[in-house]
């Protein structure tokens, strides 16, 4: 039984081959990533290459080059927000951005060197792209949203933004959404992709990066040894080692890499263990049955067609804690409760300061897990 419903925090369970082939890099190969000669750092250099293009063909990139390996999405918001020439210039943010977006904007306010503005948006959050251009100043420099909503699950249609905003770059948090939600960038126009391995795409944390359209408008963040242009001081010029200082997570990328191959398997194959089940009919579903309780508060999208596999829920009486704490210790039941790292959502919502319990599924949850979640609020 699985009863591991946060996996908008982390995916759960790791399959065993993402685990046997860190393990296998871990015990078994030696040397570094562009920093040797042996058939192992070769090895890792190949690792490296094919999760690019893993990476490239998911995201419809046109050049693999242009994905960019970071620690974390955090990470990457913050290479991306440093490295642009935003100084006096004006930033148009989402309502329901996580802290990974806010704090490096608000450091950045803080010290004047930029402002930003929240764009117009329904009560679920969604924006409404028929008032977006009354918010564009001329100073406006970047546009940032957030795909998929670690609150409250809605997705936001990021086709629709460049209609509407133009030649203004956009950068898109996809932390929630990459491996559940299909994402073009070259349709949608999106000029920079945030997106973490550890969630959606079921690989280990410490994985992540972004994808990046016009590297000319980016500037390095992080200096360091790249194994590459040894010879000067200057950062390299090219992709990716412009973005990329200091040794990776070799392991961690060869455990993306194994994720990405399963992914692709189970997607190709359709060789999931849930193969009669849609996670986002299980959300759908969940959603409904709750609705027949009419002491709770459930924050998701208007638009089922805009749901992503991730909600809130609060009770009109009752404590979130107490609730959260009772689905733990009397059903082994693992939700998240509180604010989530996003308390501008939490405000747009209505929601703060006391926050919602998180529940969000994954694509291994099977009928007798969602089941037995279904009982519990019984």
């Amino acid at each position: 039984m699985n009863t591991y419903f946060d996996n908008a925090s982390t995916s759960y369970p790791k399959s065993e081959y993402v685990a046997e082939t860190m393990h296998k890099c871990i015990r078994e190969i030696k040397g570094n990533l562009s920093r040797g000669n042996s058939k192992d750092s070769i090895r890792i250099a190949e690792v490296f290459f094919e999760t690019r293009e893993m990476l490239s063909k998911l995201f419809k990139a046109e050049k693999s080059e242009n994905i960019i390996f970071t620690p974390n999405a955090t990470i990457a918001v913050n290479t991306i927000l440093f490295g642009l020439d935003l100084y006096k210039k004006h930033v148009l943010v989402g309502p329901l951005e996580h802290n990974s977006i806010m704090r490096p904007l608000e450091f950045l306010k803080k010290r004047k060197i930029l402002k930003y503005s929240e764009m117009p948006a329904n009560p679920d959050g969604s924006i409404v792209f028929e008032r977006l251009k009354k918010h564009i100043k001329k100073n406006t420099a970047l546009v940032v949203i957030n795909h998929t909503s670690n609150v409250n699950g809605l997705i936001q249609d990021i086709n629709q933004f460049k209609k509407h905003i133009g030649n203004i770059p956009i950068l898109v948090d996809s932390a929630q959404s990459a491996g559940i939600t299909d994402i073009d960038v070259s349709k949608s126009g999106i000029d920079y992709l945030v997106f973490t391995g550890h969630k959606g795409l079921c690989g280990p944390a410490g994985t992540g990066g972004f994808y990046i359209k016009n590297p000319e408008m980016l500037k390095s963040y992080i200096y360091g040894g790249t194994g590459s242009k040894s010879d000067s001081f200057d950062m390299p010029d090219f992709l990716p080692d412009k973005y990329e200082a200091g040794t990776p997570n070799i392991s961690g990328i060869f455990g993306l890499w194994a994720a990405l191959k399963q992914h692709n398997a189970e997607t190709i194959e359709n060789i999931s263990p849930n193969i009669n089940l849609s996670i986002f009919e299980i959300t759908k579903d969940f959603i409904k049955f709750l609705r027949t309780k009419t002491d709770y508060q459930i924050y998701c999208a208007e638009n089922e067609k805009q749901q992503a596999p991730v909600f809130s829920i609060s009770h009109k009486e009752k404590s979130i804690t107490d609730i959260s704490n009772e689905l733990f210790y009397k059903y082994d039941i693992i939700t998240r409760v509180g604010l989530h790292c996003a308390p501008a959502a939490h405000k747009f919502l209505g929601t703060y300061p006391e926050g919602t319990i998180r529940i969000s599924f994954s694509k291994y949850h099977t009928k007798d897990d969602i089941d037995y979640l279904k009982n519990a609020f019984l």
